[in-house]
């Protein structure tokens, strides 16, 4: 396991990351993906991020509802929730840990998603790789 992605994992997960292009306005990206889209992707498989170009996390949505789960590259796992926010930004609420919001957008062919911080971006990448229909291994959710 390296220390570099444990301490880019809690970052993300946990606290605010301050990057080069903090302060850019998520309203002026293009390919926003909206709730129902985001749904029809997520709903009943697992998403697969990356960030530089290496394994990060996966995280499992039900066939319904706003349920999530989230196993990290070490196999540490959490349970939570996410909403959409009108503002095209999606928070989630992790278990013991303080909300965290991301804009998902297409760029090409790639699904990006973006770390926001009250409204503005950070600069925090995450690929989505891939989906798929394989459970994580700390158990699927059920509801």
């Amino acid at each position: 396991m390296s220390v570099i992605r444990w301490i880019y994992a809690a970052i993300l997960i946990a606290t605010p990351v301050w990057a080069a292009d903090d302060g850019a306005d998520p309203s002026s990206l293009s390919g926003l993906i909206e709730e129902p889209e985001w749904r029809e992707i997520a709903a009943g498989r697992t998403v697969t991020y990356t960030v530089d170009g290496e394994f990060f996390a996966l995280e499992r949505y039900p066939e319904s509802g706003n349920a999530v789960s989230i196993q990290m590259w070490d196999g540490q796992c959490r349970t939570g929730h996410w909403s959409y926010v009108a503002t095209g930004e999606y928070c989630f609420f992790w278990e013991s840990l303080e909300p965290v919001c991301f804009i998902h957008r297409r760029n090409g062919a790639q699904i990006e998603i973006l770390r926001v911080i009250d409204g503005a971006l950070t600069g925090d990448v995450q690929i989505m790789s891939a989906v798929s229909d394989a459970p994580l291994s700390c158990g699927a959710l059920t509801s």
